[in-house]
């Protein structure tokens, strides 16, 4: 038998200290994921697919896994020559526990905007993609927008971070967004309209819809990005039903009802996208979250 390599030694020790557990409201779990993504993205004689080979493991932990996914978005965009911004939109309704940090009085507190912030920040650096990102109140009435620009404010990203209320565009005299009297009209879907109306007013290359929780990494960035940038597609669509998908948010959470329309979506998105030519092209490119 022959003696491992320092990668592969290197990779054992990845896999021995790699949980099957993460919580998204601990920091550390976050901090540590990145750790472990940066150890394997510099054992840069390992392949993706040896990676996903071993990601494929039935015993693989879960933090291997979504480590994985990381390196293989940050070695994406650093192969992208062209520059690109990407806009990432996000609505906000009782974000507030969310968006404020974990402790004893908000048990459920995920700091997801730094969070959201650090990820990208992580993906991006050394390469020639840059981000916006429009957290959008949809008319929450717990505070989000004031907690969420004043995160932004304190950050050194804060030039990259436009926090936005959907009640500053209402009411709207035209486009998608003249049918809604007031926020109160809106079901998220009007914050995220508006979020991608600015995106693209800023002129942005392509938008990113993504949730308000952490429960998708924004550092798989590079994943959406890769069908954009290199097969020209207009649309790209995350599905946590892959199997290669990494689901943290436990479906124990949904009810029936939800569950029901996801499979409602799917098929009309399927059937809608099947259509090829019928369909009219955007004027510029969105793509919806990995999971």
């Amino acid at each position: 038998m022959s003696e491992m390599t320092v990668s592969e030694k290197v990779i054992q020790q990845v896999l021995l200290s790699a949980s099957d557990y993460f919580d998204l409201t601990e920091a550390t779990h976050q901090h540590k994921l990145l750790k472990l993504a940066n150890t394997l993205y510099c054992l840069k004689d390992v392949t993706i697919g040896r990676y996903q080979e071993i990601a494929a493991q039935p015993n693989c932990p879960l933090e291997f896994k979504l480590a994985v996914k990381l390196v293989e978005s940050r070695r994406y965009l650093l192969t992208v020559t062209k520059p690109v911004t990407v806009g990432v939109v996000f609505a906000m309704w009782g974000e507030h526990n969310r968006l404020n940090m974990k402790d004893a009085t908000n048990p459920h507190g995920e700091d997801s905007l730094r969070v959201k912030i650090e990820q990208l920040n992580w993906v991006t650096q050394g390469t020639v993609v840059d981000w916006i990102l429009y957290p959008v109140d949809d008319g929450c009435p717990h505070n989000s927008y004031n907690i969420a620009n004043k995160i932004a404010k304190g950050s050194v990203n804060s030039q990259q971070v436009k926090v936005l209320k959907l009640s500053d565009a209402l009411p709207a005299a035209d486009g998608p967004l003249k049918n809604l009297a007031s926020v109160d009209d809106s079901r998220k879907g009007g914050a995220i309209i508006y979020g991608c109306q600015t995106a693209l007013a800023d002129g942005v290359e392509c938008v990113v819809y993504t949730d308000a929780d952490n429960s998708v990494h924004l550092g798989q960035l590079g994943l959406l990005l890769k069908p954009f940038i290199s097969n020209h597609h207009h649309v790209i669509l995350g599905n946590r039903k892959h199997p290669d998908s990494i689901l943290i948010k436990q479906e124990e959470r949904w009810g029936v009802g939800i569950k029901t329309l996801r499979h409602m979506q799917r098929m009309i998105g399927k059937r809608s996208f099947q259509k090829g030519s019928k369909i009219h092209k955007p004027r510029s490119n969105f793509m919806a979250q990995v999971y």
